[in-house]
């Protein structure tokens, strides 16, 4: 594909794939950001980074800048310092930290996006984990099934689910007892204000809560 491209300059950039510009190896994803090995295969430097974003998408996101600060002429130790000084975009995979760790992910949630979450998620065992979501919306006709899969993937990699709605979320928990998901462990509330004052019982300190999505008023009784 990219061959018959009229670009006169092409930087490929990824992670375990050849013919690549710039690359990241060494790649360690944990509850407090990633660190990775960033090599220019060009002129096979390299240089040691780490940053706060948390996934292992947010390295794909920074290795994007760093092949276009290569092109640029930034030394590695330029692009490594830059990327140690990344924070995270409000309400995107924002990390809290506190007597309970809060990963804000409020702003929308797409089925890649919440897979990404849920990943993170899992890193933070054996806390306690605690997923409060409203579901996703506007995926047409592939609503329920996405939902189901949600549903699933959450059971993966939480230990309880306050699900925020009514027959939109019903799905979530369809996808959750399938996956063999205590239903003792599954709560459904109306609103997020009631899920945010079930917190006090259901985080004691060392729990870990993930909020994914945040939908406006009109979806909230949905």
């Amino acid at each position: 594909m990219f061959e018959a491209c009229a670009i006169k300059n092409k930087f490929m950039f990824g992670i375990d794939t050849d013919g690549l510009y710039i690359k990241a190896t060494d790649i360690k994803v944990g509850k407090d950001g990633s660190s990775f090995a960033l090599v220019d295969t060009q002129s096979g430097e390299s240089a040691n980074c780490s940053t706060v974003l948390l996934g292992r998408h947010n390295i794909l996101n920074i290795l994007a800048a760093a092949s276009l600060a290569r092109y640029l002429k930034f030394s590695m130790e330029q692009i490594a310092g830059r990327i140690r000084e990344l924070k995270p975009i409000e309400h995107r995979l924002e990390l809290i930290k506190g007597a309970v760790t809060v990963i804000d992910d409020a702003f929308n949630a797409n089925p890649e996006g919440t897979k990404a979450a849920l990943e993170i998620l899992k890193e933070f065992a054996p806390s306690r984990r605690i997923i409060i979501t409203p579901g996703m919306v506007e995926l047409g006709a592939e609503e329920e099934a996405l939902h189901r899969e949600f549903g699933r993937n959450i059971a993966a990699a939480a230990d309880f689910a306050v699900l925020v709605g009514l027959a939109r979320v019903e799905p979530i928990r369809a996808g959750l007892l399938e996956a063999g998901f205590p239903a003792e462990h599954i709560v459904q509330v109306a609103s997020l204000k009631e899920a945010t004052e079930l917190l006090p019982v259901l985080a004691p300190a060392g729990s870990v809560v993930l909020f994914e999505n945040d939908l406006p008023d009109n979806y909230e009784n949905a």
